[in-house]
Order: structure tokens, then sequence, then C-alpha cells
């Protein structure tokens, strides 16, 4: 049975540097706190609407296994508690398999580059795992990192940054949808630039009671529709999510990240 999300590098990769784009003379070097959260920053944006996301046809999916209490990996990143099935495997398979592109940070970035091409090429490799390396290894892979120090692998652009025209563009490129695993400090920036698409969450029926949360606190409400439930053997629930955006401009619009 193969695990990729436990091969994620579930930590928040590195400073960051918060730009805006549109007003390039915003720029803030904030700093990450213990609990993974980000300091010093002025948001000064405007707010991505709906409108700026009509005619978008790629989304940007986050998937992410977590516990009942929210949280995707131990203080030291340890995921002794998944719970392993036919069925996630299925999943992961179908999702890769309806995309062609991943969106990682540097860290998640390079714990992948190291495992998966050696898997996608390893014939002794069971079939299932073998099948989803091999897409992996055939996607496209956009590396965030400001510093450049990534691990080789095939069809892979580094950003230098997030920000929002450049993601935005990508949406509105020809292509099929853009799988962001792990990678937690990129997946923070796109839910506050109102980036994502969808969220998939495999919950576990697991209270882990501390370790690395999802979303870092202090951060304004993100208001989700339900889009469906499924329950697995394991009893993991995997339910997606569609984010709520606001028509008018009610949030600050945030900035971009740099991962490393």
């Amino acid at each position: 049975m193969f695990a990729p999300h436990a091969r994620h590098a579930l930590r928040h990769e590195g400073p960051h540097e918060v730009r805006n784009r549109r007003s390039p003379n915003v720029v803030n070097s904030p700093t990450v706190d213990a609990a993974g959260g980000i300091s010093g920053c002025r948001e000064e944006r405007d707010a991505i609407t709906s409108a700026d996301l009509e005619g978008l046809v790629r989304k940007i999916i986050v998937t992410m296994w977590t516990t009942l209490d929210g949280f995707v990996a131990g203080p030291d990143d340890e995921m002794d508690w998944l719970r392993l099935d036919d069925d996630v495997q299925t999943y992961e398979i179908d999702l890769v398999s309806a995309a062609d592109t991943l969106l990682l940070g540097r860290v998640t970035f390079n714990d992948f580059a190291g495992y998966w091409p050696r898997v996608a090429r390893n014939s002794a490799e069971q079939p299932a795992s073998s099948r989803y390396a091999q897409i992996l290894d055939g996607m496209e892979k956009i590396a965030v990192s400001g510093s450049g120090q990534l691990t080789e692998w095939e069809n892979t652009r580094r950003w230098p940054s997030v920000d929002t025209d450049t993601v935005l563009d990508l949406k509105n490129s020809p292509g099929r949808d853009v799988i962001v695993y792990g990678s937690l400090s990129l997946v923070n920036t796109l839910t506050e630039l109102g980036l994502v698409d969808e969220f998939h969450l495999l919950v576990h029926p697991v209270l882990l009671r501390d370790g690395k949360p999802l979303l870092r606190p202090g951060k304004p409400l993100v208001d989700l529709q339900h889009l469906s439930t499924r329950m697995f053997p394991s009893g993991v629930a995997f339910t997606r999510y569609r984010p709520t955006i606001p028509r008018s401009p009610a949030a600050p619009n945030a900035a971009s990240t740099s991962n490393g």
C-alpha cells in the first residue's frame, strides 16, 4: 500500500516574502512563529471575487489527510495515525489521473522528487504504487522556491514566489486540474488569496490532540460549500468542499509567498 501523503514534508517551508504584484512597492518580510503563523505582514490587496474566477477552467485542488481535530501531522511530522485501504489508494490514483500539474512548495517538491521517480522506474513495485508514481512522473511540476535549491525532476519549472496574477494565469491556461499536496505554507497562502477551488479532506477517525494544523490560526473565516462525502471501509471520510468567495471586495488582498 503506497502512502503519498506520508512522503510529504508537512511543515511550513521556510521564510516568506509577501509581495503584491499589482502594487510592487508593498513588500514585507514577515517571520514564521512557532505555530507556523506569519507575523509582521501588512495585507494590502484587492479581494479575489467570484467574478475574477468566472470562465477559468482549471481547478486548484488542495488534498490533505487530516485527523478529526484538524491536524495533518504530529508535532514532529508523525503520520503513524494514517488508515490506508484500497479505496484511499484508488482515490489518489483517480485524483492525479484527472489532473496534469503538481503545485508544490520546495520541501515537499524535493521530498517527492527524491522518491517517486525511483518508484516509477522500479519494476518490483506493487502495480498501484507503480501506476501512481508513473502518473506523477509524467505530470508538469511547478515548484515554489525563492532559492532554486531543487532536486532535478523532469517536466519541472520554478516559481520564485506565488502571487494572484501568476496563479490566475495558470488557472486560465490550457490544461487539466492542478493538485497541491503537503506544502502547508503554500496551502495557507493560496487559501488567503482566495485561489483554492476545492479542498479534498480525507478525515481520519483520530483525535491527535497536538500537531500541525492544516491552516494557521488568526486568519479570517473561510466559508465552505459541501460538495460530497464518501466513507471508506477504514473509517476515513473523504469530503470535498468548495470555498465560498464573496462577490464584493470585503476582504484584504493577501500577497505572495516564496518557499525557500
